[in-house]
């Protein structure tokens, strides 16, 4: 399959944080700082929801997945939607748990599955990713599988009900308003790979693969983060040399965030192993906040003597 750009897959993304230009509040909201500084968020609360155009979800495979910061429990709690008749999707909270609900066409039947417990009053990254060809189903939190499950391939679902998507709430009988906040909406028309949620949650991904490398003189390579609502401001390169015997501390070096690769001097017929870390804005007590090491790719090689070339 031939490589195509995460930014080329995006079917729709907002940024919630009153300026978009397509989103429809239902009453006038507090705006309050998202998970990173200079982000906004919209607060939800009672009879409060946005609307969204509306996204062709059928007959492909996608990825939803967006930030949230649930601040209280309330049975059920809708974050994003098509769900009136003839029901198309929801992603919601039930009591404590994400759920994803669709509905397979013409038996009337239920379908959907639920990931284990979320934290209250916490920045939490959500993904829901429907593999189309596979019938693989599964839910991310902070780019961590946490719910699985898969469909016979060929299923039909219901599509589009014609209305415009929903956030925060569906207009339910009974009640099922989202309490808190919801930021950086993506939809992808694919489904997404562990690497490629990590990217969207500001991780830079390493593109060098190569087990052995000629010459001491080694570059770095990696793809940046894809730019939502918060801004890279840096990236730290580690690297460390591993043998049997020992494993050695990380080392690290900032480079400036205009920068997608970096030369790094090691010693030869040695292994080691580099991974990468973004820097964004957090908030008014830090300068920055750092990407989650663990969900850093790791690169081993060894280095051995040779004719200095692109180590990729």
């Amino acid at each position: 399959m031939p490589f195509c750009p995460l930014e080329m897959l995006i079917l729709g993304h907002w940024l919630l944080d009153g300026k978009d230009q397509n989103i429809t509040f239902s009453k006038s909201l507090d705006f309050v700082e998202g998970w990173c500084s200079g982000s906004t968020a919209p607060r939800f609360v009672k009879d409060s929801f946005a609307t969204a155009p509306a996204v062709h979800l059928n007959g492909r495979s996608f990825t939803i997945c967006c930030w949230i910061k649930q601040t209280r429990l309330s049975g059920t709690q809708t974050i994003y939607n098509d769900w009136q008749l003839p029901w198309q999707f929801e992603l919601t909270i039930v009591g404590d748990r994400l759920e994803f609900e669709r509905r397979s066409l013409g038996i009337t039947k239920w379908w959907f599955f639920r990931s284990t417990k979320l934290l209250l009053n916490t920045w939490t990254h959500l993904a829901v990713t429907w593999n189309h060809v596979t019938g693989n189903v599964y839910l991310y939190t902070n780019g961590t599988i946490v719910g699985s499950r898969s469909f016979t391939p060929g299923t039909k679902f219901y599509t589009l009900t014609g209305n415009p998507y929903k956030i925060a709430n569906d207009g339910h009988w009974e009640d099922h308003q989202f309490y808190g906040s919801v930021m950086d909406l993506y939809v992808f028309g694919t489904a997404l790979s562990r690497d490629e949620i990590a990217k969207v949650r500001g991780v830079p991904i390493i593109l060098n693969k190569d087990k052995e490398v000629a010459g001491d003189t080694v570059v770095i390579i990696w793809e940046p983060p894809l730019n939502g609502a918060c801004f890279v401001l840096g990236y730290k390169v580690y690297y460390r040399k591993v043998s049997l015997a020992v494993t050695s501390p990380w080392s690290s070096v900032s480079v400036d965030k205009n920068c997608t690769n970096h030369t790094l001097h090691l010693g030869c017929w040695k292994e080691y192993e580099v991974a990468v870390t973004s820097l964004t804005a957090a908030n008014a007590n830090t300068d920055s906040t750092e990407s989650s090491f663990s969900d850093s790719r790791i690169w081993n090689f060894k280095v051995r003597r040779g004719k200095f070339g692109y180590n990729s």
